[in-house]
């Protein structure tokens, strides 16, 4: 069995993590399983119930560079001349405080660990930071290598970071490295949770938070588990099918559900994603560019879209949100 598996349930696991950056402890919580099972809309839960802190969300690609990006406003005090001078290298098209002699980061470890520290800093004034990185499995090794350079830094500064992680199954493992730092800074193991497919409970718990309703129709969440065998993605996918055809309604403050008639039902996710896009009207290159974002493995940020489609983020904000679920 993977090292440090957890037997909460994610969002239990996430908020145990947050208790204890509550009480100024830095900790590292990864989330681990196949593509849909739940890890990117486990996070946006746990972001949303966050009170305390900055929040940064990121992909894996350019890692570093994105946590500068989200950091600048909070960093713009730093005088620093290590850090500004790693910060400049990694974004050079950011706007840095100068120095009048620039030291000397030839070494890639020295320019991490030039921005952990600034980091560090930050975390100590806010009271509290939180970074959540998604799909570490595609994350470079230079990407992973400067995120165990802030892990390091937290645990020997005892800063209070807490690093949420999601990634998939893979070898080398995504966690081995950061399990090794723990044990040389004599800190708790980091923790891991492994998502699995739904059971039957999970379901409704599923479409209780979806639906907004603790009461739920008749048969419908053993109709849905039935057809989608506990993935939460498909799960959601065959939701969405029934409401845009009407076989899913709101009456008054309850849920009406009957068994679509006359209407096949797509029966693998793929299918049921295809049939929703053809619903979406094609209006020139951004809803073009937005319907195949739609269909991409690996989320891409709008304001690359916005760039490469001419249009403004507004713009591709507004059409993403009617892409989005409910």
């Amino acid at each position: 069995m993977p090292q440090g598996v957890s037997a909460l349930s994610p969002l239990s696991a996430l908020q145990h993590a947050q208790a204890s950056l509550d009480n100024g402890q830095s900790n590292l919580v990864l989330l681990e399983g196949e593509a849909g099972l739940g890890k990117s809309h486990a996070l946006r839960i746990f972001a949303n119930q966050i009170g305390k802190g900055l929040v940064f969300t990121t992909q894996s690609s350019h890692w570093l560079a994105s946590v500068l990006r989200l950091c600048q406003t909070n960093l713009e005090l730093e005088r620093n001349p290590a850090f500004l001078e790693a910060a400049r290298r990694i974004t050079p098209d950011l706007k840095w405080a100068q120095v009048a002699q620039a030291p000397n980061l030839n070494d890639q470890n020295n320019l991490w660990n030039a921005i952990a520290h600034a980091l560090e800093r930050l975390a100590k004034r806010l009271g509290g930071l939180t970074l959540l990185l998604e799909d570490a499995h595609d994350a470079s090794a230079d990407d992973l290598g400067s995120l165990r350079a802030l892990y390091r830094r937290a645990l020997l500064g005892q800063a209070p970071i807490q690093f949420i992680i999601t990634s998939r199954p893979s070898q080398p493992d995504v966690l081995e490295g950061f399990v090794q730092d723990a044990a040389i800074a004599n800190a708790p193991e980091p923790t891991r949770v492994v998502l699995s497919k739904l059971e039957a409970s999970g379901v409704d718990e599923l479409l209780q938070e979806h639906l907004h309703s603790k009461f739920l129709p008749e048969n419908l969440s053993a109709w849905l588990y039935a057809r989608a065998e506990g993935h939460p993605l498909h799960t959601l996918e065959l939701l969405r099918f029934l409401q845009d055809g009407g076989s899913l309604r709101r009456a008054g403050v309850i849920w009406v559900f009957r068994v679509p008639l006359g209407r096949a039902v797509p029966q693998k996710l793929d299918a049921l994603l295809k049939a929703r896009l053809q619903g979406i009207q094609s209006d020139g290159l951004a809803w073009t560019a937005m319907t195949a974002l739609c269909v991409f493995e690996k989320p891409i940020r709008v304001l690359d879209w916005s760039q490469l489609c001419s249009q403004s983020v507004e713009t591709m904000l507004e059409i993403a949100q009617r892409l989005e679920f409910g």
